[in-house]
C-alpha cells in the first residue's frame, strides 16, 4: 500500500491519496503421492497438487507436462518436478524417489538324485530372495514346502509367490534315479 501527493508550481496542494497494488498468493507445491509399486519393474501413478498462483496450473514430472497432475506408468528412480502458473510464476520444484522391491529370485541351491531305481529319496534345496515375506511354495508335485524331500525320479519346478502378490518360477530340475538292477543266470551242467 503506498501513498501519493500532487502540488503545484506555487506549492498548492498537495492532493494526496493511497493505492494498493496487489498479487497473486505465493504457489504452494505439496509433495507428489503415489501408490507403492508392489512388484519388481512395475509401475505406479503420480499425482502432484499445488495452490496459489493465478490461473491453471501446469505441472511437469520427469520431463512431462500436463495441467492435471496425474502421471501414469512411473517406475521406480528419482524424479524431479515442478509447478507453474498462467502467468510462468515458479517455477516452485521438487525431487521425488520412487522405490521397488527387490526383484523374487529362485535359486537351486543342492539336489540329491534317487539312489535306487523306482526309489523316492531325491530331494531339492532352494533359497528365494527379493520381493516381502512371507512366501507361499508351489512345486509341480503339490508340495507347499521351501525344500522338497522324499521325493522319486522326475522333473520339479516351483512357484514361489510374495506377500503382495509377486510370483517367480524356478527353472525345471531333473531327479535321476539308476538304471533298474538286473541279473541273469547261466549254469554249466556236472560232465
Amino acid at each position: 500500500t503506498y501513498n501519493y501527493s500532487v502540488t503545484d508550481a506555487n506549492s498548492c496542494g498537495p492532493k494526496t491519496g493511497s493505492i494498493t497494488i496487489g498479487q497473486p498468493t505465493d504457489i504452494t507445491l505439496n509433495t507428489p503421492t503415489h501408490p507403492a509399486i508392489t512388484c519388481y519393474g512395475g509401475t505406479t501413478t503420480v499425482t502432484m497438487t499445488a495452490t496459489g498462483g493465478t490461473g491453471t496450473l501446469t505441472y511437469t514430472f520427469n520431463g512431462v507436462s500436463n495441467t492435471t497432475g496425474t502421471f501414469t506408468g512411473i517406475g521406480a528412480g528419482t524424479y524431479n518436478y515442478s509447478v507453474t502458473d498462467a502467468n510462468s510464476c515458479g517455477p516452485k520444484t521438487g525431487s521425488i524417489t520412487i522405490t521397488q522391491p527387490d526383484a523374487l529370485a529362485i535359486t537351486i541351491d543342492s539336489t540329491r538324485n534317487v539312489s535306487c531305481n523306482g526309489g523316492n529319496n531325491g530331494a531339492i534345496y532352494i533359497t528365494v530372495t527379493g520381493g516381502v515375506t512371507p512366501y507361499v511354495y508351489e512345486w509341480s508335485n503339490v508340495a507347499t514346502s521351501q525344500d522338497i524331500t522324499g521325493i522319486s525320479a522326475d522333473e520339479y519346478f516351483v512357484v514361489v509367490t510374495d506377500a503382495n502378490n509377486c510370483t517367480a518360477t524356478s527353472t525345471t530340475v531333473t531327479i535321476t534315479q539308476p538304471l533298474a538292477l538286473s541279473a541273469t543266470t547261466s549254469s554249466t551242467n556236472v560232465k
